[in-house]
């Protein structure tokens, strides 16, 4: 008897989650051993908690460890249910950004990418999803109701996109802070999704909170590795991705908000130190004010 499509996302995303944890966790130390060849290391200072050189180049191993367990249950999918579930179309048309995403972290931990760069490449990534996915085109916002956008909407996907993307890149500042982080977004996702019948959001927020729950035993205090800019902001721009497709096929306020809320921590947290940096700034000029928040 072929599974139903709610049979395919508990045990698929259950399935692919684990493969993602398991892989992830047995890839790390060969990632740290790459990471310390090719110089991708994070040398201690006095603004930083660690004691000794650090590799950062856990990004690679969530990346392939995710990636292993989506590929593992397309290839154990018959054809037929493939093509119902249009996941491997939808896999396709955010790939591209993704991978774009990781080897600017990749580049950022090895050599290091100056700001303007990393803007551009980000901006680049947000377009490839936007061209491919579309934008949201309706704000569906509390005791207002709708809200059409019309072309404002690609500023707003754009905003969401490259911002979350920064703000979960951003709090990857304490041991185990961006994955313990990652995995719990990424599993209420991952629930909202499977709740409203979303197979393809579902099985990759498994994946992503299984890379996630993978790393996090090599990255609790004191962390021997670092998931470095090819985790985090591979997580967050993955993440951001998600919430932003299922708004987009969201019918309800409430359908909405859950992913969006639960990638409240990084976007308050990016929101307060911006805040602050500008209250703060010993400069009185506002375009100075201003800059010092970025």
């Amino acid at each position: 008897m072929p599974l139903s499509l709610n049979s395919i996302e508990i045990v698929g995303g259950l399935g692919t989650g684990l493969v993602a944890a398991l892989c992830t966790f047995f890839f790390t130390p060969v990632a740290n051993r790459l990471a310390t060849r090719v110089g991708a290391v994070d040398q201690p200072d006095h603004r930083k908690l660690h004691r000794s050189p650090t590799p950062r180049l856990g990004g690679a191993s969530m990346l392939l460890g995710g990636v292993l367990g989506l590929a593992i249950l397309l290839l154990l999918l018959a054809p037929e249910r493939l093509a119902q579930l249009s996941l491997s179309s939808q896999l396709l048309g955010v790939a591209p950004g993704v991978l774009l995403i990781f080897l600017l972290g990749v580049a950022d931990d090895v050599w290091g990418v100056s700001v303007g760069k990393k803007f551009l490449v980000q901006a680049l990534a947000a377009g490839l999803v936007l061209v491919s996915c579309g934008a949201i085109n309706t704000l569906n916002l509390p005791f207002l109701g709708s809200v059409e956008l019309g072309w404002l909407g690609y500023g707003v996907s754009f905003l969401w996109l490259v911002g979350v993307t920064n703000a979960f890149n951003l709090i990857d500042g304490l041991d185990g802070l961006a994955a313990g982080v990652g995995s719990i977004v990424a599993t209420s996702v991952a629930v909202v999704a499977f709740v409203r019948g979303d197979v393809a959001t579902t099985l990759v927020a498994a994946a992503v909170a299984g890379a996630c729950l993978g790393f996090l035993p090599h990255n609790w205090n004191p962390a021997t590795t670092f998931m470095g800019d090819s985790g985090s902001l591979t997580i967050g721009f993955v993440l951001a991705v998600m919430a932003h497709n299922s708004s987009l096929k969201a019918a309800t306020t409430v359908a909405v908000l859950v992913p969006v809320l639960a990638l409240g921590l990084p976007a308050i947290d990016t929101l307060l130190v911006m805040g602050f940096r500008f209250v703060s700034s010993p400069d009185r000029r506002l375009t100075r004010r201003v800059v010092r928040m970025f």
